[in-house]
Parts: structure tokens; C-alpha cells; sequence
């Protein structure tokens, strides 16, 4: 399986490179610009946007902190996978684990199993019941597909539903009319050894569709001294952590449109791969380090239909099922989802514009797991039913607009839940923004919360028993809690967006949530056993027993600033800010084990952007990421630096050189001790990169 993927990059590799060398001594045929590039900014604060109001508006009308991220960011910033694409968003944090692992969330309690962010690509969620967190290694597709990635930080719940609490991530591709003829594109470096891609689009009439295929492999990352101490000098500083990344990929997209009235989209893929990695394990009373490779399979199939009605009322069915298999050492898990979506705008009276709708998810899994670390019951099945409205009412045309609406969801951990959310845009020119909004969101349980057990420690120490010491042995014991609850959140929000003049403007999101029923890692009892041979203890056996419990409250606040800044019509600055604080604290006596929150996600993230167009159709753009550190995993603060050189020597075709973490070798940007990770650094790195278009 690995040397048939690496043969998927090479072919794509030297595919493109043959390209290349060809077009030299041929006339390059005219391809469509790109639509992001010679916008305004104006144009870009008014380019449509659907994951607010689930509807088309205008960027500028949301009543929401958004930020989009357009397909001219992601080529000028070089990236290789959507996760990093992520860091260019403000509030959002990106955190590497390993070369194929990353904790990313928004607004706070980040974690290689955040759960409090929904994604979706194109209107599919792709979060696992299992956990409630993404699988970042499997969600990928060729990048020059991707129209936008719309970036909502704050709750989504009441279109979303439940998990979408601290924000949402909608990741939007182009449709089949924008991808019209062939696609190839390859390149290699020392850490991206080998990626190639190729999309073809065509068009019958009045439907257009495109294929595509791709395939990468990155080599491993080096260990640092985070790994060194958890790990007890078992690995050191330096060392080839072994997670190497590989996965090969091939999908379509068709859109069908009858005289504007009816369309027709169809979407799939499937995918195959692995992602490896290290875990620090305690097994037979002996600390080790242990490979966990996970092998990759799925995919999915999508239709969405919309019906434009005269008085431009829409209704829109979504259908898609989804698939994923993922076998690593300890455990493995088999995923079917089901996910029927039906929703339809209606406008009322008095410069009213509703929407209403009604969804049901049912997903099944078969899990694997070990003696020590399995799931109980191993298969289950859930459903989720909901339904949702939310009323847009216009109380003066084009000034001030109120929207108020709720979902209902019915569940089979907590029941029912409702989700509701009030949101008021007022703005007094069109340079002048206001927003503000109060929202309710859950996160409610996953399987984990509920069925995870797990032997977690069985560790050999000596006690002492008056003056004597005798020999002791420690047990802990996991499991989950059947009257878990689920988490809970008020949110309160207010913002402004600001076009001083033309060439510049200003975004500015400020938060303070109030967070009840967070999830804790609570002890419930403690066992002593004495085992006697004569006057004195042979042995002593302390057995412990830990639930995940709901027994943390508190606060976070915080503010997010993005800019930008047209100093010429050749070069562009894009800069964010974010800044946010904790108070949490427990509700009951009970014993936790938990690292803070506050400990996980950095206080301050900061970065800079610059796209500068060049003479002879040169491109020069470069990257400035800052982020604090992480206390509870002793990550000190690093600031990255990525520069791109690129060059067109023919409107269809690009030639690029991208060079990321210049600043050091390595520098890590989380650590692994709660979970069993042993991370590896982000070393520098830099490849090389050809794309033509026919």
C-alpha cells in the first residue's frame, strides 16, 4: 500500500514536470483568472458568504465574527493540507503535533481531540461521533479546488446544530463550471518527498463535471526535548520520530442547472492511506514507546438538489452517506453515516426572510479495541433528529436587521436540546458595521464520554509503611459515564467592521463565554488492598477508578482584530490578532485529573501576510505566524516565517519555490502527555512546485 501511493506522487511528479518542459516550445492557451485576484477591497468584504444565515449574504452583513479564506490565499501561502491553511485565520489555533497530526480549534480548549469546532466540506459534516473531534489526516482534496474556506468563530448551533460551539469551519470547493479543462500539478522537497494531482472538467449541455486524482507522501519529523522527557530519555533530541504521511485520493464533482430554476450537484471520493506516529504507553508495569499506525480508508457520496420558486423562495435537499476506516495498534473503528438535510427560505411579510428545516443523521460504527482499551458496548448505532428556523427581519431596509431563531434536537444520550440564538446588524453608512449577538450551544455526548474503557496504568512503586518500605503497585481504571451530560455554553458577542478608506479595512470580534458542565476527569473511589505475610505487609495494591464527569464552569473571554491593507495595486498586507483569557474552576470536592484549558491554547496568536506581484510575472509572498506558548505542556512561544517565490512564464502555467519555518531548524507546538502522543518538532522545510492549466 505505502510503495503504491509514493508511486502515485512520483507519477504525478514527473507528469508535471514533463508538462513543463514541453509548453516550452509551444504558444500557452488563456485559462480563467483566478475571481479573488483583482478584487477591491470592498469586493472582498462583500463576497458572498453562506454559513451564517445558511443562505447567500454579503460578507459585510453578517452578524457574525467570519473570516474568509479565498482560494488566492491558499496558493499565495504555499500550504500542502487545509489544517494549515487554518493559521491564516484569526482566533482560530493550529497547533502541529507530528507531520501528520494537529489539535485545532477556536476560541480556547484546544486538543488533539478538540471537540468543540464543527467542519464541514461543502455542507458535510465531517466530525466522528467517536470523539466529537475531527481526523484531520483524512480530510483533504486538491487544494486549487477549494473556492473558500469560510471561518466562523463563535457558536453555530442554531443552523448547525449540536458541536458547533465555538465555531464553524465550511469548507466550500468550486463547482464543475469553474474547473473546465485539465489540471496537473506536482512538485517535491525534503519533507514533502512527492505529491502530484491531476482534474479534468468537461461539460454536455447543462451539466459540467470534473474528476480528479491525487497523491503525496511526507517524510517524518524529528523528535525534540518534549519527547525526550515524557518518554524518560527513551527517545532523544534529534531522532526520526517515524511518522511518516502518505494517501492517495480520486473523486468528481457534476452540477446540473435547467433553466435557473432547478440544479443538481453530485459529489464523491474515496481515499487510501496511512498516517504514523509514536504513543508513550505504560503496559506490564514498564514504560515504552510503541509504533501506532493508522491505515486510512473511505469516502463519500453527496447529491444536493435546489428549486428556485418565482418570488425567489428556495428549497434545498441535501442527501449524503459517508464512510471511514480507521485501523490503528490499540484500537480501530468502521463508520457509516447516513444524513438527510431539507431546507427552505420563505419571505413573509413586513421585510421578513425565514428559513426553516429538518435533518436526520443516523451512523452506526463497529469498533476494535483491546483488553485494555476498548469501547463498551464495541458496536452502537445513533440517531439524531432536529429541526431548525430562524426569522430575518429588516426593521429599517439596508440600517438595522434583526435575527432571531432556535434548533431543536433530539438525541440518544441527553434527549432533546434546544439551541437558540439572537443576532442584531445595524449599520449607519456603508463603511460602518456594528454587530452584536447572544447564542446558546451544546456539545453533547460522543461515545467516548459515554462507553471508553481503558486499564490505564499498572505501575510498580514502594510505600511507605512506618519505617519500612514494602513494595506497592498502582492501578487506574477508566470509564465512561452512561449520565454524562452535555456541555453547555452562552455566548456574547459583539463586533465592528470598518472601511476607513478604500484601500483598507478593519474587522474587530470581541467574546465572553460562559461555559457550564465542561467535561472533567474525575476520580470516583479509591480501593487499598493489603496482602500480609507475617507482622508486615507483603504488598500493597491501590486501585483507582475514574469517570468523565461534568464538573467544571467558567469564562473565557477574548478579542480578535483582522486587516488588511492595499499599499498598491501590486501588494497587499493581511494581518490578524487575537488575544483571550480563562477563569475556570471545578463544582464539586471530587478529585480531577485535567490540564486547564487555559494551559492548552496560547493567549496571544499573531501573524502577518504579504502578497507582492513582481515584474516579469514574478510573485513574492511571505508569512509571519507568532504564537505564545502552551504552560501546560512547557512549549515555549515561536514565531515561523514562510516565504513563496513563484513565476508564470505562461498564463497557464506556474512554477513555485516555497520555504516554510525559516527561522529554525525545529520548534515544537504541542506537547502529548495527557493523551500518549509522542510529538514530534515542525522542522524547516522547502519544496518545489509546478501547476498547468489547459
Amino acid at each position: 500500500m505505502e510503495s503504491c501511493i509514493q508511486k502515485i506522487a512520483t507519477i504525478g511528479v514527473i507528469g508535471a514536470v514533463i508538462i513543463f518542459l514541453t509548453l516550452e516550445a509551444v504558444v500557452a492557451g488563456e485559462t480563467p483568472e483566478n475571481k479573488y485576484m483583482s478584487m477591491s477591497i470592498q469586493q472582498l468584504m462583500n463576497i458572498k458568504v453562506t454559513s451564517v444565515s445558511k443562505t447567500e449574504e454579503a460578507l459585510s452583513d453578517s452578524a457574525a465574527a467570519i473570516y474568509v479564506i479565498t482560494q488566492e490565499d491558499i496558493r499565495r501561502s504555499g500550504v500542502t493540507s487545509i489544517p494549515e491553511a487554518l493559521r491564516m485565520a484569526p482566533g482560530v489555533q493550529v497547533a502541529q503535533i507530528d507531520a501528520n497530526k494537529w489539535a485545532i480549534t477556536a476560541r480556547g480548549f484546544n486538543d488533539k481531540y478538540a471537540n468543540k469546532l464543527l467542519v464541514l466540506m461543502d455542507g458535510r459534516t465531517v466530525y466522528t461521533p467517536l470523539y466529537s473531534g475531527v481526523y484531520w489526516d483524512v480530510q483533504d482534496t486538491i487544494l486549487e479546488d477549494i473556492d473558500r474556506i469560510e471561518v466562523i468563530r463563535g457558536p453555530g448551533a442554531t443552523l448547525w446544530g449540536s458541536n458547533a460551539v465555538n465555531g464553524v469551519i465550511n469548507i466550500i470547493t468550486k463547482s464543475a463550471k469553474e474547473t473546465q479543462g485539465l489540471l496537473l500539478a506536482g512538485g517535491a522537497g525534503n519533507q514533502e518527498r512527492g505529491f502530484g494531482e491531476a482534474r479534468y472538467g468537461g461539460r454536455l449541455g447543462n451539466l459540467s463535471y470534473r474528476f480528479y486524482g491525487k497523491g503525496f507522501y511526507r517524510a517524518s519529523y524529528p523528535y525534540g526535548k518534549i519527547a525526550e522527557e515524557e518518554t524518560h530519555g527513551l527517545v532523544r533530541s534529534g531522532d526520526d520520530a517515524d511518522d511518516h504521511w502518505a494517501s492517495g485520493r480520486g473523486g468528481f464533482r457534476a452540477d446540473w442547472q435547467d433553466n435557473r430554476r432547478n440544479s443538481l450537484t453530485l459529489q464523491g471520493a474515496i481515499y487510501t492511506g496511512y498516517s504514523d506516529g509514536q504513543d508513550n504507553l505504560i503496559t506490564n508495569e514498564e514504560l515504552g514507546v510503541f509504533e501506532n499506525k493508522a491505515n486510512l480508508n473511505g469516502g463519500f457520496f453527496l447529491s444536493k438538489w435546489k428549486h428556485k420558486f418565482v418570488n425567489d423562495q428556495e428549497l434545498t435537499v441535501q442527501f449524503y452517506y459517508d464512510r471511514t476506516k480507521r485501523q490503528q495498534v490499540e484500537f480501530g473503528e468502521t463508520r457509516n453515516t447516513l444524513d438527510l438535510d431539507i431546507q427552505q427560505t420563505l419571505k413573509l411579510p413586513f421585510r421578513q426572510k425565514a428559513i426553516l428545516g429538518f435533518g436526520y443523521r443516523y451512523s452506526s460504527d463497529d469498533t476494535e479495541g483491546i483488553e485494555a482499551f476498548h469501547m463498551d458496548p464495541e458496536d452502537k448505532i445513533l440517531h439524531w433528529i432536529s429541526g431548525f428556523i430562524q426569522d430575518e427581519i429588516h426593521l429599517i431596509p439596508k440600517k438595522l436587521t434583526l435575527t432571531i431563531g432556535s434548533k431543536f434536537e433530539n438525541n440518544d444520550y441527553t434527549g432533546f436540546e434546544v439551541q437558540p440564538s439572537v443576532r442584531i446588524l445595524w449599520k449607519p453608512t456603508q463603511r460602518h458595521i456594528f454587530w452584536a449577538a447572544i447564542s446558546r450551544a451544546v456539545r453533547t455526548p460522543c461515545r467516548g464520554d459515554t462507553s471508553f474503557v481503558a486499564h490505564a496504568a499498572n505501575t510498580s512503586f514502594e510505600a511507605q509503611y512506618g519505617p519500612f518500605k514494602i513494595p506497592a503497585v498502582w492501578q487506574a481504571y477508566v470509564n465512561g459515564h452512561d449520565d454524562f451530560k452535555s456541555e453547555k455554553l452562552i455566548a456574547y458577542e459583539m463586533g465592528y467592521r470598518v472601511m476607513p478608506w478604500k484601500d483598507f479595512s478593519l474587522d474587530i470580534a470581541t467574546f465572553v463565554n460562559d461555559y457550564d458542565d465542561l467535561r472533567t476527569f474525575s476520580l470516583i473511589s479509591r480501593k487499598q488492598e493489603i496482602e500480609w505475610n507475617g507482622p508486615l505487609p507483603e504488598k500493597v495494591y491501590i486501585t483507582d477508578w475514574y469517570h468523565f464527569e461534568n464538573h467544571q464552569s467558567g469564562q473565557t473571554y477574548g478579542v480578535e482584530v483582522a486587516a488588511t491593507l492595499r499599499l498598491k495595486k501590486y501588494w497587499t498586507l493581511y494581518s490578524t490578532y487575537s488575544w483571550m483569557n480563562y477563569h475556570l474552576h471545578y463544582d464539586s470536592d471530587t478529585t480531577h485529573i485535567l490540564t486547564s484549558p487555559s494551559e492548552l491554547s496560547p493567549r496571544q496568536q499573531f501573524s502577518i501576510r504579504s502578497y507582492l506581484d513582481l515584474p516579469y510575472n514574478l510573485e513574492f509572498d511571505s508569512a509571519i505566524y507568532y504564537s505564545d506558548g502552551l504552560d501546560g505542556y512547557d512549549v515555549p512561544a515561536y514565531t515561523r516565517v514562510d516565504l513563496r517565490f513563484a513565476w508564470k512564464p505562461f498564463s497557464n502555467t506556474e512554477a513555485s519555490l516555497t520555504i516554510q519555518n525559516l527561522l529554525d531548524n525545529q520548534h515544537p507546538e504541542f506537547g502529548g502527555r495527557d493523551d500518549g502522543i509522542v510529538p514530534s518538532e515542525v522542522p524547516r522545510s522547502f519544496y518545489f512546485k509546478t501547476t498547468v492549466k489547459f
